[in-house]
């Protein structure tokens, strides 16, 4: 069930028919991190990126979650996991997870939506 917090913010794992919503904000991270502007490549990455996050969100080796506030999304995060061979030093599944993909919209920055305060 989705948590819900003041000012209407649900959080919620992110499903196959948020994809189109992810790879936005995906873009607009990345466009904002390196200061590019949309142009050819960005369409290769968009359609990149929609490959990609319906095949791995299906399969479990990517893990979103979205914050609407009021019905819209504000904010996403994600999670690659893969599977290595298990070793020594705590690992004993194999599974690991990469953090990636932490944007909130510019008008909803600074407000606590992505520290859950």
């Amino acid at each position: 069930m989705p948590m819900q917090s003041r000012d209407e913010i649900v959080y919620r794992r992110a499903k196959l028919s948020d994809v189109t919503a992810l790879v936005e904000y995906r873009v607009r991270f990345l466009n904002e991190l390196h200061s590019h502007v949309e142009n050819d490549e960005t369409k290769v990455v968009r359609e990149s990126l929609l490959r990609y996050l319906a095949k791995a969100i299906r399969s479990g080796d990517f893990v979103a979650w979205i914050a609407e506030l009021n019905g819209k999304i504000v904010a996403t995060s994600g999670m690659v996991v893969w599977q290595k061979p298990a070793g020594y030093g705590g690992v004993e599944s194999g599974r690991l997870g990469y953090l990636l993909n932490f944007y909130t919209v510019p008008g909803e920055r600074g407000k606590g939506i992505a520290t859950g305060s």
